[in-house]
């Protein structure tokens, strides 16, 4: 602005403008990048873009010592937008966000409800400190409403002194209409794991042959993104059919990759009729090239007709990395169901997957609450294409939302930097 100017209404409206620009910028705003929701359901089902397509840059704001706070939405691990859930079903959603701003989240920084449906969840949730450019999950336990519609729960992080900051994110789910009377071919029980999705439709694929028995087949097996980077979570999609003439009672079915032995995601079918199937979904983690391999009947509980077609395989193409990627690869413990004051074993797997040997660098397994850092490996280096195991034991007395981190300290310039983190949920038992 051109403060020279002689001219009094002028300057009367140049000292105008500048007063709405400053009471526009009052510390403790909200930074809102979407239209706020009222508390009540949506009347149309119509689905808004995707976070991470509607997201526009968030303005910084002052931090401790002149730095800057903001954050970016990266993600959504668990629950995609416009899942369907049953009237108050508990659920529990994962946002993976970046520290884009200067400074570090310190202890006390919070995700607080902003506006929308509660969905039954608390007005804030900790978050753990996060240095500038890494990123952290953040989770939410919630419970879909009662009446049927589409809802919507927005949510934004907040520093220790009550300013919010950073891009508004949201969970946006659907709890569909009760059907009125059964249908007569296709699904007919929910499964009683966690599938993101209940079964809602019949696989497009039909046999051109009728089995006399139960004869139970993999009918469709897809992963959106096709063609995910290392690091991102796909939403896998998988089809169970019987193409027999006799309903089957209950059996599991299973999906897993690459060298994971135990399965990645497991549906317990309570049964399928006749000519009937089920579409089951999962949310899963990829950090290199895996073949997916789905399996119907996976314990082979069901006398079927044919026995040969109960699998079926997928090409999941993630590019290859130049220079060091490092990931954490497993993370368990043994017992996996422990007592209050029982001693377990931790088992870490840190894998470079790139083309260029790591130096040395750090591996944390910590808990959540208050960033305790129960083990801590040094490691010299890591081949190309190598790996390491890492075991540590410790006492447990309390059930904790767990993380591994390789390259804990940042002493590695990696070609991805968004894999480096695995969460465990470990339960005590009294």
């Amino acid at each position: 602005m051109n403060t020279r100017k002689n001219h009094r209404p002028l300057l009367l409206a140049g000292v105008f403008l500048l007063l709405a620009a400053l009471a526009c910028n009052l510390p403790g705003q909200a930074l809102p990048t979407e239209s706020t929701v009222p508390q009540v359901r949506e009347a149309s089902p119509t689905s808004p873009p995707s976070p991470a397509a509607a997201e526009t840059p968030v303005p910084d704001v002052s931090g401790p010592g002149g730095c800057t706070l903001n954050a970016r939405y990266v993600a959504d691990v668990t629950v995609p937008d416009d899942t369907e859930f049953t009237p108050g079903e508990a659920f529990n959603k994962v946002w993976r966000v970046r520290n884009s701003g200067a400074c570090t989240w310190e202890a006390g920084t919070q995700l607080v409800f902003v506006s929308g449906e509660p969905m039954g969840g608390p007005a804030a949730v900790d978050v753990p400190a996060v240095a500038p450019g890494s990123n952290t999950d953040v989770s939410v336990d919630l419970v879909a409403p009662t009446a049927p519609g589409t809802y919507r729960s927005t949510w934004q992080l907040r520093g220790p002194d009550g300013v919010r900051f950073g891009s508004q994110i949201y969970v946006q789910i659907v709890v569909p209409e009760v059907a009125t009377e059964e249908p007569t071919e296709g699904p007919t029980e929910e499964p009683t794991e966690e599938p993101t999705e209940e079964a809602t439709e019949e696989p497009t694929e039909k046999p051109t042959e009728e089995a006399s028995g139960p004869d139970l087949y993999i009918s469709e097996l897809s992963t959106d993104p096709p063609n995910p980077q290392s690091g991102d979570t796909i939403h896998v999609r998988v089809g169970t059919y019987n193409r027999g003439s006799q309903a089957v009672g209950a059996y599991r079915v299973t999906f897993k990759y690459g060298s994971h032995s135990a399965a990645v995601c497991v549906w317990e079918v309570l049964g399928t009729t006749a000519h009937g199937g089920r579409i089951l979904t999962c949310d899963a983690l990829v950090y290199s090239a895996y073949t997916g391999v789905a399996t119907t009947d996976a314990d082979d509980t069901v006398a079927e007709t044919d026995e040969g077609n109960n699998t079926a395989e997928i090409e999941i193409p993630v590019p290859a990395a130049t220079g060091v990627d490092l990931y954490i690869s497993e993370l368990s413990i043994s017992p996996p169901n422990p007592r209050a004051g029982d001693t377990v074993t931790a088992r870490v797997g840190v894998y470079n997957r790139g083309s260029t040997a790591a130096g040395a660098f750090r591996v944390y397994w910590r808990y959540w609450s208050g960033d305790f850092d129960v083990c801590d490996w040094g490691l010299t280096s890591v081949s190309a294409h190598g790996g390491r195991i890492l075991t540590c034991e410790v006492e447990l007395y309390g059930s904790f939302d767990t993380v591994a981190i390789a390259d804990a300290k940042s002493d590695i310039s990696e070609a991805v930097e968004i894999n480096n983190e695995r969460t465990l949920h470990v339960e005590v038992s009294p």
